[in-house]
C-alpha cells in the first residue's frame, strides 16, 4: 500500500481519522480527485497519478459530512480501514447511479443526433454503411491510418491518446470511397434493416448503445 496508494492512506493507517470524524480538515489537506454527492451522502476517491489513471484506489464514504467508511483496493487486493453499515446509503447510491446513467445516455444520444444531422447537411444524404455511421458517431473523418490495416495499431493509440506522435493527415473527400469506409469501423457498428425505411444501428464495442434511426421523408 505504501508504494501504490495515494498518500492519504497514512492518515487512516495511523488512526488519525475514524468513523464519525468530520471530513473538513481531511479534504483541506487532500482534496478528492472525484466526488459523487447525493442527498446526505458522498462517495470520494483519491488519485495522485499524473495521468489520472491508477490501478490502485483509495476512497471514503460520508454521511452528513462525517466518515462512514474508508478503504483501498487494487486489481488483486482490498483493504477496509473501517465500514459503518447503512442500508439507506445503498438504496440512494443505486438511484444516483441510475439517474446519472440516464442523463449521460440522453446527452450521448443528443450528441449523436447533432452529428447525424451534420453528416446529412454536409453530404446531402444519410449514412448508408457502417463506415459512414462511424463518422457521425465519432464526429471525425477517418485518417489514412484508420483506413490502412498496417497502421491500425498506431491509429488505436492516437484515438485513445496513448502516445504523442503527430496525427496522420486527414484524407480528402475523393478518398472516401464506399469500399474504404466500409472497412473503417472502430466502434464495431452493425446496421440491420427494420422496414419502413428504418435502420437499426448497434454499437458492439463502445459505447454500449443501440438506437433506431428513422430516415425522414424527402
Amino acid at each position: 500500500m505504501a508504494s501504490e496508494c495515494h498518500p492519504i492512506w497514512k492518515l487512516f493507517a495511523l488512526r488519525r481519522f475514524g468513523p464519525g470524524d468530520s471530513i473538513e480538515s481531511l479534504f483541506r489537506k487532500f482534496p478528492p480527485s472525484r466526488r459523487q454527492e447525493f442527498g446526505r451522502y458522498g462517495v470520494y476517491s483519491f488519485n495522485d497519478s499524473p495521468s489520472g489513471i491508477s490501478y490502485t484506489g483509495f476512497g471514503v464514504i460520508t454521511r452528513d459530512g462525517k466518515l462512514l467508511s474508508a478503504g483501498a483496493a487494487s486489481c488483486t487486493w482490498r483493504f477496509t480501514f473501517f465500514s459503518t453499515p447503512d442500508a439507506e446509503l445503498h438504496r440512494q447510491y443505486a438511484a444516483f447511479l441510475e439517474e446519472r446513467h440516464l442523463r449521460l445516455t440522453h446527452q450521448e444520444l443528443e450528441r449523436y443526433g447533432l452529428q447525424l444531422q451534420r453528416f446529412r447537411i454536409e453530404n446531402q444524404r444519410w449514412p448508408t454503411n457502417e463506415g459512414e455511421f462511424a463518422i457521425f458517431v465519432t464526429g471525425e473523418k477517418p485518417t489514412k491510418a484508420d483506413l490502412d490495416p498496417k497502421l491500425a495499431a498506431r491509429s488505436f493509440r492516437h484515438r485513445y491518446h496513448l502516445d504523442q506522435a503527430e496525427r496522420d493527415s486527414v484524407l480528402t473527400a475523393d478518398d472516401f470511397s464506399p469500399e474504404n469506409l466500409a472497412s473503417y469501423n472502430p466502434f464495431g457498428i452493425t446496421i440491420t434493416a427494420e422496414g419502413d425505411e428504418r435502420r437499426c444501428v448497434e454499437f458492439t464495442r463502445e459505447p454500449g448503445l443501440a438506437s433506431i434511426v428513422q430516415y425522414p421523408k424527402p
